[in-house]
């Protein structure tokens, strides 16, 4: 589950600095101090009504469906000014981090994870025929595309970060809870993986 209490504390440590454009979307991005915890995303007015509109129906889906592959979003918040000015944003998971627990792990400091953006690998198929089996997982990709159909948003919030890892450092990762993380055994024609989802 979601630390309230350290994404607090990373929230009062982060500078705002080091807020950066998107080059998707022009947003601007802003990542926790431990580049981990969170990603706090500028978005406009009429994007602020579509998430508010979509929150129960998206966490009822996160909650009938936990190894969904769509962000999670830890609130939506709306900002105003000494001067009048209105900055709304989306606060969410960063997934290009790790829990705490994985990343101080000697050997991780220098690996840097894939980011696969599943709206285009939807929109063709082939990486959604060959991802659960190439990995071995039982992922419902149906239940997540179905949700987005449903709301009518085809957006690339369905992301996946995928480390490829030595094969000692997935097994000290074995003898651990890993979780939000899956950690995916290597064999004689594939190396080990640890995906965030």
């Amino acid at each position: 589950g979601l630390d309230c209490e350290a994404l607090l504390t990373e929230l009062l440590q982060t500078n705002v600095g080091g807020l950066k454009v998107a080059a998707k979307s022009g947003s601007s991005l802003l990542c926790s101090s431990d580049n981990r915890t969170f990603v706090l995303k500028t978005i406009s007015k009429s994007e602020v009504k579509q998430v508010r509109a979509m929150l129960a129906e998206y966490r009822k889906h996160l909650e009938e469906n936990p190894s969904s592959l769509l962000c999670r979003v830890y609130g939506c918040f709306s900002f105003k000014n000494s001067l009048g000015y209105f900055l709304h944003a989306v606060l969410m998971d960063c997934l290009v981090g790790l829990p705490a627990s994985i990343a101080d792990i000697a050997g991780f400091d220098c690996l840097t994870p894939s980011i696969f953006d599943m709206k285009s690998e939807f929109q063709d198929g082939g990486f959604k025929a060959a991802f659960p089996e190439r990995f071995g997982l039982d992922i419902n990709f149906a239940a997540d595309l179905n949700f987005l159909r449903s709301l009518g948003v085809v957006d690339y919030s369905v992301l996946l970060s995928v480390w490829q890892i030595p094969e000692e450092l997935g097994l000290d990762l074995s003898k651990q809870d890993v979780r939000p993380c899956i950690l995916v055994p290597g064999t004689s024609e594939r190396p080990w993986y640890l995906l965030r989802l």
